[in-house]
């Protein structure tokens, strides 16, 4: 018996996953998040069929917008045996978790940014805290949290920090503690959603908007091997040498639906 799905089924089963509202066809929308959003890996396939059907749930669940940069697909690399496999993390914009945030209509506000220092004038931590509305006609309740400097910095194969981390270092951990006091406050909204400040230490990665250390071939066409660094984390022998990779959307492109293996 041939159980081999066609065409017009799988169709039908990514389309059940697309958001709600949105201004372009529901294959449109499936073709810009497959390969501008996920986009391939090193031999070129796209992504496995179960993670772009988890994207774009989480797309649906959270209301947040792929193509505006409020959510999008890194792929880190890690060792599974012998062999370095490529593992989705479904990532927000801190602008994401604040619009999650506002459409709950409990969210009343945060204060600002608190930032500890050591003796010697070094940033240590930063302290966030948010407001939630509990219950109508009483304060809104404080929800607190703390991102320690150590834990977070993202730092280049010398131990000193990189990229943002280097230059804006409180602008970074303010995102991170401001980040996990919204997901500890909106735990049914957020779960499961991280910021890129969260996951900077977590540098091997392969996305179509984080620039960052990749695996496999270059565009020098040299191959870059895995080293191991400060703090147990894995990185590449090369640094992260811009912010975001700009790509190129065709909104009226569609994918070849069977080269999505379902």
């Amino acid at each position: 018996m041939n159980t081999e799905l066609s065409t017009e089924e799988k169709r039908a089963q990514l389309v059940e996953f697309v958001p709600n509202g949105i201004s372009i066809t529901p294959m449109q929308f499936i073709s810009l998040v497959a390969d501008q959003i996920l986009g391939r890996d090193k031999q070129g396939n796209y992504r496995p069929a179960a993670d772009l059907k988890l994207f774009l749930y989480q797309c649906k669940r959270t209301g947040l917008d792929p193509l505006a940069r409020q959510i999008y697909a890194v792929y880190r690399t890690s060792k599974v045996g012998d062999a370095w496999v490529d593992k989705m993390t479904i990532q927000s914009s801190i602008d994401g978790l604040r619009l999650i945030a506002e459409r709950t209509g409990k969210f009343a506000g945060q204060d600002v940014i608190k930032y500890e220092y050591d003796k010697d004038g070094i940033l240590t931590a930063a302290t966030a805290t948010v407001y939630k509305i509990t219950s109508p006609g009483t304060p809104p309740f404080p929800t607190s949290a703390q991102a320690d400097w150590d834990e977070y910095k993202q730092v280049n194969r010398e131990g000193q920090p990189m990229g943002l981390w280097g230059k804006m270092p409180k602008a970074m951990l303010g995102k991170v503690a401001e980040a996990l006091a919204l997901r500890k406050a909106f735990p049914q909204e957020m779960s499961g959603l991280y910021t890129s400040e969260e996951m900077a230490q977590a540098t091997i990665v392969h996305s179509p908007f984080i620039a960052g250390p990749t695996t496999g071939d270059t565009n020098d066409g040299k191959t870059l091997e895995p080293v191991k660094v400060k703090r147990g984390t894995y990185r590449l022998d090369q640094a992260v040498a811009e912010e975001e990779k700009k790509a190129t959307i065709d909104p009226e492109a569609e994918i070849n639906i069977d080269d999505i293996e379902l």
